[in-house]
């Protein structure tokens, strides 16, 4: 290192730090959501189209 003053370098070690940190995005995970909460929609209509065909039957 160079210190002002001084007639020259000064002797030592020099320590570099990097952290890396993974932040998933959010709006993958709000599509998910959406993803799974349509799958789940769908479920329940194909029970109530099976639950009227019943009903019509009877």
């Amino acid at each position: 290192m160079l210190v002002p003053g001084d007639k020259g370098w000064q002797k030592g070690r020099l320590r570099i730090k990097v952290i890396l940190e993974f932040c998933p995005d959010e709006p993958e995970i709000k599509e998910a959501l959406e993803e799974n909460f349509t799958q789940t929609n769908q479920k329940e209509q194909s029970l109530d189209d099976i639950r009227q065909k019943i009903n019509q039957v009877n």
